[in-house]
């Protein structure tokens, strides 16, 4: 595939990832807080779980994008530095402007969550776009493992304000119908 079709793959990425984030936020409310959903989408409004909102809509993604792809020698280390300049760049935003105004912002949170998708998707072209990555057993690791402490963190949160419901002051599933010290 050449870089014109991969160029053109990323940004089209960046709008049905953007718009399958966005559409994440509310399915855990709307399922009846569903226990499986848990794992995929946000269950309450801490830091920690709006990140699956990028890293699970670029894997939905990634499902659609890699049938016409195909097996690029990087693909999956193109999609795991995707996911993770996304995080950065949420955590770096949100946690800059949060300690200087003292307050989140819904607008700045919604901004900096099209910057992340739009970055990481630079990011996946560049890597898709370089012959010479290729990929390695512990790229395909780190993913696993990346995916293995959003499911961990959803049950078993840290006491860490990143996994603090700011609205409940709780963490994890402990404000909804289930709580983890009934499901483990």
């Amino acid at each position: 595939m050449d870089n014109k079709k991969v160029l053109k793959l990323q940004i089209i990425g960046f709008f049905v990832i953007c718009i399958i984030g966005t559409l994440l936020h509310f399915v855990f409310e709307l399922s009846g807080n569903n226990i499986y959903l848990s794992i995929f989408v946000p269950i309450n409004e801490s830091v920690w779980e709006h990140l699956k909102l990028g890293t699970f809509a670029t894997i939905i993604f990634m499902m659609y994008e890699h049938i016409i792809i195909g097996d690029k020698p990087n693909y999956v280390t193109a999609k795991f530095f995707s996911i993770i300049t996304q995080i950065l760049t949420i955590l770096l935003i949100y946690y800059t402007y949060t300690s200087v105004i003292g307050k989140h912002i819904i607008y700045i949170d919604i901004l900096s969550f099209i910057l992340a998708i739009s970055l990481g998707q630079i990011v996946s072209y560049k890597i898709l776009t370089n012959k010479y990555i290729n990929e390695t057993i512990h790229i395909i690791l780190l993913f696993e493992l990346l995916i293995f402490l959003f499911v961990l963190f959803t049950f078993i949160p840290p006491k860490l304000d990143i996994f603090k419901d700011p609205q409940t002051n709780k963490y994890g599933l402990e404000k909804g119908k289930y709580n983890a010290k009934n499901i483990i």
